[in-house]
């Protein structure tokens, strides 16, 4: 009986641990993606609140948000005018 109990213990946290992996990457890529965001915003200067809807309209693996994102990571990093 102490095997069978275990095995499902560690069966459990092998469980727990690949939820942790997967959450983690989910949370990188939320946050990659909300730098893109702002960066686009940046360059285009539109609020980020539009950019955040006109991607919201697009499925996350959708070729165009790709491409938007993809263009965004593109764009060098220059301060906004402050005129």
């Amino acid at each position: 009986m102490p095997n069978s109990t275990n095995t499902a213990f560690q069966l459990w946290y092998q469980q727990q641990k690949q939820n942790e992996a997967k959450d983690g990457a989910a949370e990188f890529r939320q946050r990659l993606n909300y730098w893109h965001t702002v960066k686009m915003a940046q360059a285009t200067d539109l609020p980020i609140e539009l950019i955040d809807l006109i991607l919201s309209f697009l499925p996350p693996n959708h070729v165009e948000q790709v491409q938007w994102r993809r263009a965004a990571a593109a764009i060098e990093r220059e301060p906004r005018p402050t005129d």
